[in-house]
């Protein structure tokens, strides 16, 4: 290979990595934003719950309906409730009291 070449090809593996980085950083940017909004939205919705512990979203990629799993604390009962996007909370149980 001449220099030409080994120049090209190491300045297209790093635009791929660079490429890689700035997706995979869009994308975590892209979900904590979704979850920020939705711990906003049931904090809002339901003045009883104290704090909000962790969240997970249910469902993958391109599935239509989103449901998120968060573990929040009610005084000091810890309760696993399941809630939509807009913070409506379709189930609960508890966890620990």
């Amino acid at each position: 290979m001449n220099t030409l070449n080994k120049k090209l090809f190491r300045n297209i593996i790093l635009a791929s990595i660079s490429l890689f980085i700035v997706g995979y950083l869009s994308i975590t940017l892209i979900k904590n934003i979704g979850f920020s909004n939705v711990k906003q939205e049931v904090l809002d919705s339901n003045p009883e719950i104290n704090s909000i512990v962790s969240i997970n979203r249910l469902g993958q990629w391109g599935e239509p309906v989103r449901e998120y799993v968060l573990e929040v604390k009610k005084g000091t009962t810890t309760y696993r409730v399941w809630t939509s996007p807009n913070g409506v909370i379709t189930d609960e149980e508890i966890i620990s009291n």
